[in-house]
């Protein structure tokens, strides 16, 4: 009977042991690869998976190349009344098909409207990106974009990372559309404002 139970008891610690080293490398795996949740959300509420569902001529598709050799997948768009080049920066776990539903509202009055997939998003490479490596890549793909004023619209962390470019900006900044930014410190978000 001993033997039984001692033999149960190591059967429950190497299991308990591989439970926990299971839950250690899916935390670990969903730090460094974040679920791509955009392309789900968008499936489940019915929005436009495409720019012509969306009612849009299509995107032009380039990539920009970041400092680290990864390259970031873009969706481009030329309007027709000049204006300011409007750069959406999208949510965590999001995408930049999150916005195929408001490209046209920025259309009418951009010279081009410019959406990238960033890092564990989208069809962004593998990885994250940190609060700077975020930051700069995203300050990177407006480099690559036309020239002249720019309009920054961002939504929850894009809406965090399109005050902190505005803060930082070598370039004109024309107007910043910041929905629901996430930050610690909501003073911090008010005095940017």
């Amino acid at each position: 009977m001993m033997q039984l139970l001692v033999g149960l008891l190591i059967l429950v610690v190497v299991a308990a042991g591989a439970w926990g080293a299971i839950a250690v490398w899916l935390t670990f795996r969903w730090l460094r690869r974040p679920p791509r949740h955009a392309l789900a959300r968008t499936l489940a509420s019915g929005a436009p998976l495409t720019a012509e569902e969306a009612g849009l001529p299509s995107p032009q598709h380039w990539t920009v190349p970041m400092s680290d050799g990864q390259t970031l997948p873009v969706w481009a768009w030329s309007g027709d009344q000049g204006g300011p080049v409007t750069i959406l920066v999208h949510d965590w776990m999001g995408g930049r098909i999150d916005f195929l539903g408001s490209v046209a509202m920025f259309l009418a009055d951009s010279t081009q409207v410019v959406a990238a997939d960033r890092r564990g998003h989208g069809d962004g490479p593998i990885g994250t990106g940190r609060d700077r490596q975020d930051l700069e890549d995203a300050q990177v793909v407006r480099e690559h974009c036309a020239e002249g004023d720019v309009r920054l619209v961002g939504h929850g962390l894009g809406a965090s990372l399109v005050l902190a470019m505005a803060a930082d900006s070598t370039r004109p900044v024309t107007e910043v559309i910041a929905v629901d930014p996430w930050s610690a410190d909501p003073e911090a978000v008010a005095d940017r404002l």
